[in-house]
């Protein structure tokens, strides 16, 4: 998200819409859907403008996060060129916007306010335009009877605001309403992802807060949190409950209405504390969960010398998952995971699989496969139960890419090491670099203001701005 506070408080934001970046026009055809996400730490007034030929705009770069299509919540202007929605917003809120103007260039731009600057600046008034060229917008048109919001508009994109407005007719009875699934929680958005979707749910591994920021920023529709390594341990069962729910709570909550988080619980923790293991992931916000045969001394599933519990056992510790799922009337994903390949074979992971499925087990996960030829095999012999794939490069399954995957007919792929290796290099190049020259070399545009920003600057003005503060009068 990008978004910069005026002097007179108003904030504006926009972002990418479908995987675009503005810059400044969206190609659209008719009957096309956009997804529009905003996410406001504070209670918002959030208004936007759907229009054709718009104006030179500022193509402030943003963030699109996916999410289950939600009731349409659009007004259509009386001469077809544009739409308006006004609508309170909460934590997060997601717009489905589906295009019946006629085909052509559309750029659908967001005004938004904390509640009581809108009060203080535009003394309650409903909708507000930008107008103007080189950076200097100005409100050029505000209304304060939402019935008869006005827009400005535009011709061609070259062309000066047209003053003549088009009016927009709005239902007072039928406020546009704040959806359900705008709060659902993250368990839940997984569950409908998986359910109501064919499409493959790509999570980069994520191992801290500024990693999991990025994958934010980026645009991924859930994250995978699976490494013990971020407590500088070897992945071999050192990191417990304590430190893995601690990470995946802190990891979860960036965005508690965001993309879904998918954690490692490995064994489980112990068969005594197993129902407690997932009961805390649960409070913590985990959308979903895998839980594994190995032994409890276990090691990560791309390393030899692996020892996994009978098959009995596996089972229990799915019932028991299930159960405590259960009993926090929790939609929390339950992916049952099997390390059996490297000491039964193939058909004993297909077997256990199969039980675990029949035991309550929402999503499959056979660890290590050796062979592109075995993971197309396992979905075929697993269908249609929903399986994941964990994609380690330079570990014992070969390099699979989304494409491949989503025709083989995964339904999840997480990529474990998408964060922490490539940290890892350059972390290591960039100390040796000081170690031996002095200076780190920090490119010019990394610089402390970006990094803030990166992790929610913008969000924490808001709030201080909302409560009254003065913190940030001077800039930061």
């Amino acid at each position: 998200m990008a978004a910069w506070l005026s002097e007179n408080g108003v904030t504006r934001e926009v972002y990418l819409i479908n995987d675009q970046q503005p810059g400044p026009l969206i190609e659209t055809d008719e009957g096309d859907e956009l997804e529009a996400h905003s996410h406001c730490s504070v209670l918002t007034c959030w208004n936007s403008l759907l229009q054709r030929d718009t104006p030179q705009m500022d193509g402030v770069p943003g963030v699109t996060q996916v999410s289950s299509r939600l009731p349409d919540c659009v007004l259509t202007g009386d001469n077809n060129d544009m739409q308006v929605l006004y609508s309170v917003l909460g934590q997060r809120y997601s717009v489905m916007i589906k295009l019946d103007q006629s085909p052509g260039n559309y750029f659908l731009r967001f005004a938004t306010y904390p509640a009581g600057d809108m009060e203080q600046v535009l003394e309650d008034q409903a909708i507000i335009s930008y107008s103007g060229f080189d950076n200097e917008w100005q409100p050029v048109l505000a209304v304060s009877a939402v019935a008869s919001a006005k827009m400005l508009r535009t011709l061609t994109v070259n062309a000066p605001v047209d003053t003549n407005s088009a009016i927009i007719s709005f239902d007072m009875v039928n406020q546009f309403p704040i959806a359900a699934s705008a709060c659902k929680s993250g368990a839940t958005k997984l569950k409908n992802m998986i359910a109501e979707t064919d499409e493959l749910i790509v999570c980069p591994g994520v191992y801290d807060g500024l990693s999991a920021r990025i994958a934010l920023r980026v645009g991924f529709s859930a994250l995978c949190w699976n490494n013990g390594i971020c407590l500088g341990q070897p992945d071999l069962g050192i990191a417990h409950l304590h430190d893995m729910k601690e990470h995946a709570e802190m990891i979860a909550n960036l965005d508690p209405y965001g993309p879904p988080l998918i954690a490692d619980m490995d064994t489980g923790y112990g068969a005594l504390r197993l129902a407690n293991s997932v009961k805390s992931y649960i409070r913590a916000g985990v959308a979903g969960f895998h839980i594994e045969d190995q032994v409890i001394n276990k090691r990560c599933g791309h390393l030899q010398g692996k020892r996994v519990v009978p098959a009995e056992e596996f089972y229990s510790r799915v019932i028991a998952a299930k159960s405590a799922k259960d009993a926090m009337h929790s939609d929390i994903v339950l992916i049952a995971r099997t390390d059996a390949l490297q000491i039964h074979g193939y058909d004993e992971c297909i077997e256990r699989l199969k039980v675990a499925r029949k035991v309550g087990a929402n999503v499959g996960l056979l660890e290590g496969f050796t062979s592109k030829e075995m993971a197309a095999q396992a979905v075929k012999d697993l269908a249609p139960w929903p399986l994941l794939l964990n994609m380690v490069e330079n570990g014992t399954t070969p390099v699979i890419t989304t494409n491949e995957a989503k025709e083989m007919g995964f339904r999840i792929m997480i990529f474990s090491f998408a964060s922490i290796a490539p940290a890892y290099v350059a972390i290591q190049s960039t100390l040796e670099r000081l170690k031996a020259e002095g200076v780190v070399g920090t490119p010019k545009d990394v610089t402390p203001l970006k990094l803030f920003d990166m992790c929610g600057l913008q969000e924490l003005m808001a709030i201080d701005i909302e409560a009254g503060g003065s913190s940030f009068v001077n800039g930061v």
